[in-house]
């Protein structure tokens, strides 16, 4: 956000031990559809260790319509995991995936149609495992559906005004039991609201709510209900309280809604729930974290926004100057931004899930430094799933983005830096970015902090990333890698040892506007394994330099460079 149906929710990271792998696609770029990563044991150590396995809708057992690859902007599939997904629309349609590990929740992506006046629609798939009715999963279309981005960026909920994006949501249900090893999960359509498309669905076991610390205040001490009215003064009460008392916020087992627009501001306090799976906060539930040492975890938040608009404070959590905060094991949904962060230092975001948002996932911007961003899993992000965003001159420096998953992002980049020093981008894994970005974005735009230092992207695993520009800018589409110098100089990139898959466009892009200069830019030991385009694509405008040793690029053309960019070839390069 440059100047930017409860949910499903994560447990804690660190008492699952389930495999650190992803999901594999099995489908490819736009060029090479059948390219995919050979084996999931390549990706250990890569992107975040999650609780849960995804189970892809065109691997499963179906009835209905298979939407077939596509990565074209403003086709459904183009936004699905693996650019591919199954369409269920006559009654008795279905999909079923059989459990690899025992599981008492899910969660589904889905698209299912918007209402005329775009407000959205409900509806429901009946649910069965090896054939015993488990109930219905509740789905919705209110938080779908975005129009008129190619003409009146960023968006409305008027379907009469323009083409359409941001197709699917995310919907959860938890088991009345554990289903174990085996067990047949059937989605059925038996109602009609059109048709529902399912991407996946992800199964995980969640276990009990957590315990009540001893040192807290309960917000249904101060009237909080579940299920119940308004909460917000209730929690606004328990935090003040909290403070002057030196406890902390308890949020139980629960939904409660916090209704009205302003914002909860909390200064040096902890605020913590049952777990993700247990404790929610609804509506207008955004959080302004005054000064430092506040900590914020194991609950969820399901925000009411449907659409962006940058004039309002709607971002789950929104920092200013402070030290040492710290937020863990947190779902955020349904807002604007899950985090945008001015200028805090020392902070730790790690395990959270940060899903559905109309603009950024996590941005780091007004000079945040030594912060990290560690172990998230991002998607369906409105703008880049995470930025380092040093603009207007906002220097933000030290900070470190590593091992994080980042997947079908609608809008802009996976992982963006924007100036700034000394950060680092390591061992994450970037999939399915849509229209306008990349899967790493390297930049001088917004007029960003000079780059000084050196910025270290290494490790990481972009999958069927790159996408096509933005007409309104510039007429170049974007690689896997786009290094782009418009507003300044950029200086002091280390690339290396990073693997881009199935490449949509081009492998790599270095882009210019024909004024400003590339230098100190190195790629070392970078693999690139099918591209749409070419390995590395120059455009005609850029100046100054790169060096490259060791890259090796397969299943696509190696270099254009049609201007006077130099490229420093070093040993070992396979092109």
């Amino acid at each position: 956000m440059k100047t930017a149906n409860p949910l499903p929710l994560v447990i804690r990271f660190w008492t699952v031990l389930l495999p650190a792998f992803l999901f594999l696609f099995g489908t490819g770029c736009s060029a090479k559809k059948n390219a995919s990563p050979d084996s999931a044991d390549e990706f250990t150590g890569k992107g975040a260790s999650l609780p849960f396995i995804s189970y892809q809708s065109q691997d499963a057992n179906y009835k209905g319509q298979l939407l077939d690859f596509n990565t074209t902007y403003h086709q459904i599939q183009s936004e699905a995991s693996g650019r591919k997904a199954v369409k269920l629309q006559a009654d008795g349609d279905y999909v079923r995936f059989t459990l690899k590990q025992p599981a008492n929740a899910m969660v589904l992506r889905y698209c299912m149609p918007d209402s005329a006046d775009g407000s959205g629609l409900n509806g429901s798939l009946a649910v069965y495992a090896d054939g015993k009715e488990m109930g219905v999963i509740s789905l919705t279309s209110k938080y779908a559906w975005v129009y008129n981005y190619a003409g009146g960026w960023p968006g409305n909920n008027d379907p009469s005004t323009g083409e359409a994006c941001r197709f699917f949501d995310d919907s959860r249900m938890l088991f009345d039991e554990t289903l174990p090893e085996g067990t047949e999960i059937t989605l059925k359509k038996e109602d009609d609201p059109g048709y529902y498309i399912i991407d996946m669905a992800e199964f995980e076991q969640v276990p009990p709510p957590l315990p009540r610390p001893e040192n807290s205040l309960s917000i249904t001490d101060y009237g909080a209900v579940s299920g119940g009215g308004d909460c917000r003064d209730a929690l606004n009460d328990c935090v003040n309280a909290a403070k002057s008392q030196g406890r902390e916020v308890w949020i139980p087992a629960g939904n409660f809604a916090i209704d009205g627009g302003a914002n909860i501001f909390v200064n040096g306090v902890t605020i913590s729930g049952a777990g993700v799976w247990h404790s929610t906060l609804t509506g207008s539930a955004y959080f302004m974290v005054r000064g430092g040492n506040n900590y914020f975890h194991d609950f969820a938040i399901s925000g009411d926004v449907t659409r962006r608009v940058d004039q309002f404070t709607q971002c789950a959590f929104e920092t200013n100057t402070g030290s040492g905060n710290r937020f863990e094991d947190l779902w955020l949904e349904h807002v604007k931004c899950g985090f945008w962060v001015k200028g805090a230092s020392g902070m730790i975001i790690k395990n959270c899930r940060i899903r559905n948002t109309a603009a950024d996932g996590i941005n780091l911007t007004g000079g945040t430094k030594n912060s990290s961003v560690e172990n998230c899993d991002l998607r369906n992000n409105g703008d880049d799933g995470i930025a380092i965003n040093s603009e207007k001159n906002q220097n933000c420096s030290g900070n470190t983005v590593k091992n994080n998953t980042v997947r079908s992002p609608y809008h802009a980049s996976g992982i963006a830096v924007y100036g700034g020093g000394d950060n680092t981008v390591q061992d994450n894994m970037v999939y399915d970015t849509v229209a306008f970005g990349a899967g790493i974005n390297i930049s001088s735009r917004f007029n960003p902090t000079d780059f000084y230092g050196t910025t270290t992207v290494k490790g990481n695993v972009l999958v069927r990333t790159g996408s096509a520009a933005s007409t309104s800018e510039r007429g170049n589409n974007q690689g896997a890698i786009w290094l782009v110098a418009w507003d300044k100089d950029v200086s002091g990139i280390a690339f290396s040892g990073n693997r881009l898959i199935a490449c949509v466009y081009d492998g790599i892009t270095i882009d210019g506007n024909g004024n400003n200069t590339f230098s100190g830019i190195t790629f070392q030991g970078d693999l690139i394994e099918e591209a749409g385009g070419y390995g590395i694509s120059i455009f005609n405008g850029a100046n100054g330099s790169a060096a490259f040793t060791g890259v090796k690029i397969t299943g696509a053309s190696g270099l254009n460079n049609p201007g006077s960019f130099t490229v420093k070839k070093g040993g070992g390069n396979n092109w």
